[in-house]
């Protein structure tokens, strides 16, 4: 077994080193990605603080020393939280220093939620610098990722900026979509300030297209928050006031323009608002002179809203040429504001499939370098399999192959032992019909003595009475009459003395005869008991034939045993010797294997006595001493046991024993304590 086991481990030591060769390149490109430094957890912190404190988030991502960043992913988390936090500061930037190691990142391998805030910061950037067309691409593609997206609040923000261009190119439409949309998802974030801020500007672009109803109704959702977000007031009160020149009869903007007295404290969207309402009350003059104090290089000179309104203060005030000019300069402003839109569709639309392309083809490039990498871990798990397959198989073998030959040994010594039973029974069954045998001997030559004592009593009675007759002739011969009567009473009284000793004679032997028939009677009686005993021993084998849960050696030797005491009370009951010949033959594989004999005796007594043998195994017994122990519990004495055994160290095994079980040298004889005991248990 220990030759088995250091060749299943010199087995082992190859498939290890097959293993650690094939997974170590595996275990280093794992280990070597994800490289992260402690600038990652510093990171988590500012992220944390970037809704609820913007300045200090910005400080903390300040701390982080660029050079100490580790891997692409980390110098892009980087890059973009420093961009939100310049952002949420109100610090605005035409470079795109600090964002590019996002977009080289996140556009190509970023989640959903990173490609979305890096396309926003993109496209903030693009309009910081006035490239609007710039600007809208990546603002449109951030829109594409409207439904892949978690971060509402960026989404949202996204939204805001898009409107701005929207605003500019006057696609009135889709500015008031997307400050509605913003509005709706500021409203669920209970984001009150930004959702106010979305309608008025969406309530601003439903006034410019003449949509009374969307208006009022967002006019109202305006004025119910108004005390949500006070800081809107003055964006409320110039969008009220384009609400009123737009929709309000011509005494009402007499009545507002009637309070205004100073031009030059009101910015220029209010400005337009007061020409647009003198146009309509037709005060042409005054119209056109507050239209001439509106800066036309500023946000609202350059505006559509400027741009229509103009040709029409100049046509009423009768400059015809200016007019036309204005007019043409407004119609040149749309067809490039649409060649643009135009443009910027196109190109979107056309960079949007490069980036489903590219998405596609890096999709296909990882899932290359997956079903590969998959490809060799199988590979590797089925040389491993194989390897580990071949070890246990080998080592399945080996088991099979020790348990066989186990199994062999175990049943020669079983059927060893089982012989030596047969035998010793078969000698027993002998010994006891030659003692039955001697016993009727004996009881017939008592018999016949007793005859010839008889006999010789007779033949003795009879020589003593023919002495006796011989006495009395000669007494008749030589007395007379009166001796002949005294002669005769002698006889007489000797007669009754013969008698008399015959008498005794005869009751001494009855009473010999009696004892013999007595003897002879126990003998029967003993027998019987011993036929009763063995009916007993041969039931109990058979109930415990009928459990299940017993061993199969153990199984067998009470099968054995069963068969033997069947056949043995079949001869003793029928006469018939042949019934007994397996006992014979049992007897004699007792004697010639001791071994057997008491290991199959030891497995009978373990099951005939269960309680009995787990108290001799709970005195750490061991398994000749238990062999030994139920030589006394069959009834042998310490002297038929060594004879038997033939062991020299027959009294060490004895003083073994008596320590085990408690006994010292002085106590009870050590087989009746066991027999004893065995009664007990």
């Amino acid at each position: 077994m220990r030759y088995g086991n250091n060749k299943h481990k010199e087995m082992r030591k190859p498939a290890l080193l097959i293993f650690l060769t094939l997974a170590l390149p595996f275990m280093v490109m794992f280990i070597g990605c994800g490289h992260k430094t402690k600038a990652w957890n510093t990171m988590d912190k500012a992220e944390e603080l970037m809704n609820s404190r913007p300045d200090s988030a910005l400080t903390v991502l300040s701390s982080i020393e660029k050079t100490s960043l580790g891997d692409d992913e980390e110098k892009a988390r980087y890059a973009l939280l420093m961009s939100m936090a310049l952002d949420k500061n109100y610090i605005d930037t035409t470079s795109f220093d600090v964002l590019q190691p996002a977009i080289d990142y996140y556009l190509e391998k970023g989640t959903p939620d990173e490609r979305l805030r890096t396309l926003y910061y993109q496209g903030r950037i693009f309009l910081n610098q006035s490239d609007f067309d710039m600007a809208m691409q990546s603002f449109l593609k951030a829109n594409d990722l409207k439904d892949e997206c978690r971060d509402s609040l960026t989404y949202a923000n996204m939204l805001v900026a898009q409107s701005i261009l929207n605003y500019s190119s006057y696609q009135m439409d889709d500015y008031i979509s997307n400050n509605l949309k913003a509005s709706e998802i500021y409203g669920r974030l209970k984001n009150n300030m930004y959702r106010q801020s979305s309608l008025i500007k969406a309530l601003d672009g439903s006034v410019a297209l003449g949509n009374r109803r969307l208006s009022d109704s967002i006019l109202s959702v305006v004025d119910s928050l108004a005390m949500l977000a006070p800081d809107s007031e003055d964006e409320r009160s110039l969008v009220r006031q384009t609400y009123l020149i737009t929709f309000e009869p011509d005494a009402a903007i007499a009545a507002m323009l009637d309070t205004i007295s100073n031009y030059s404290m009101m910015n220029d969207a209010s400005k337009l608002n007061v020409a647009i309402g003198y146009l309509k009350l037709n005060q042409q003059k005054k119209a056109d002179d507050v239209l001439n104090l509106i800066d036309t290089c500023g946000e609202t000179g350059r505006s559509f809203r400027y741009l229509q309104i103009k040709p029409e203060i100049l046509e009423a005030n009768g400059k015809y040429k200016e007019a036309l000019a204005a007019y043409k300069t407004y119609i040149d402003a749309i067809d490039l504001e649409n060649s643009k839109i135009y443009y910027q569709k196109t190109t979107v639309a056309q960079g949007l499939h490069e980036l489903k392309v590219n998405h596609i083809y890096s999709l296909q490039k990882k899932d290359k370098q997956i079903w590969l990498g998959l490809s060799v871990v199988l590979v590797l798990i089925i040389i491993i399999g194989f390897i580990y397959y071949q070890l246990r198989l080998g080592k399945k073998n080996r088991i099979i192959s020790e348990k066989e030959q186990s199994r062999l040994q175990l049943e020669n010594e079983n059927l060893q032992k089982q012989n030596s039973v047969l035998e010793l029974e078969r000698h027993n069954a002998q010994l006891e019909f030659d003692k039955q045998n001697l016993a009727s001997e004996n009881m017939k030559l008592k018999i016949s003595q007793l005859e010839s004592d008889k006999h010789n009593a007779e033949l003795e009675i009879e020589k003593k009475n023919l002495a006796a007759e011989n006495m009395e002739l000669r007494i008749s011969q030589l007395e007379s009459e009166k001796q002949k009567s005294e002669l005769e009473l002698e006889k007489k009284n000797l007669a009754a003395e013969n008698m008399g000793l015959r008498i005794s004679q005869l009751e001494s032997e009855k009473q010999k005869s009696d004892l013999e028939l007595e003897k002879q009677t126990l003998v029967a009686e003993n027998m019987r008991l011993k036929i009763s005993q063995l009916e007993s021993e041969g039931e109990r084998l058979k109930d415990l034939l009928k459990e299940s849960e017993l061993s199969k050696p153990i199984l067998d030797a009470i099968q054995e045993r069963v068969g033997i005491l069947n056949g043995l009370l079949a001869a003793k009951i029928s006469g018939n010797e042949t019934y007994s010949k397996p006992y014979d033959t049992w007897i004699n594989q007792i004697t010639e294997d001791k071994k057997s004999f008491m290991d199959s005796t030891r497995l009978a007594f373990r099951a005939s006595y269960p309680a009995f043998m787990k108290y001799l195994d709970d005195h750490n017994l061991t398994e000749s001493e238990l062999n030994y122990v139920c030589l006394y519990a069959i009834g042998l004495r310490g002297k038929e046991i060594s004879e038997y055994i033939q062991v020299k160290r027959h009294y060490h095994m004895s003083t073994d024993i008596r320590k085990k079980l408690g006994l010292s040298e002085n106590d009870t004889n050590l087989g009746l304590h066991i027999r004893n005991l065995m009664k007990k248990l």
